[in-house]
């Protein structure tokens, strides 16, 4: 079991929060969404990027180390880095270099975040979360040079 990044000490109030949410598998449609609040923003579903990368064309999940989660570790490091940007990326934009650090990190954000969040339950992930995480996986990516 991979090491988990989850998890802040700080009291601030978050100015961003992802919530995963897993919906009542009897009702058709996505089993899995997520939601964006974003401080001084209206709540917007995360968008999935498969823009930039397609991993899976069926939407995003959690709690396990594949394809859904791959898109959803690419999507909340996009839009985190971003600031919410939801402008779409052409292919030939992968030399921005906001789109390339989260390209760099998403496989790892995958493994050490959204792999250990419960497949069967919702969750939610602060800015600070995901703030940690990046710092920790930079730190590990330069320690491997």
């Amino acid at each position: 079991m991979p090491n988990c990044f989850c998890g802040t000490s700080s009291n601030r109030a978050p100015e961003v929060k992802y919530v995963g949410i897993h919906k009542d598998p009897s009702v058709i449609g996505d089993l899995y969404e997520v939601v964006v609040e974003r401080e001084g923003q209206k709540p917007y579903r995360l968008n999935s990027r498969t823009d930039i990368v397609n991993h899976s064309p069926t939407g995003v999940c959690w709690g396990y180390y594949g394809s859904g989660p791959a898109q959803l570790a690419l999507a909340i490091l996009v839009d985190y880095l971003t600031e919410g940007d939801q402008r779409p990326y052409a292919r030939s934009e992968y030399n921005d270099p906001i789109i390339e650090r989260a390209l760099s990190l998403y496989q790892d954000f995958k493994v050490s975040v959204i792999g250990c969040l419960s497949m069967d339950s919702g969750w939610e992930l602060t800015d600070r979360d995901v703030e940690n995480a990046i710092t920790k996986l930079t730190i590990k990516q330069m320690q491997e040079l």
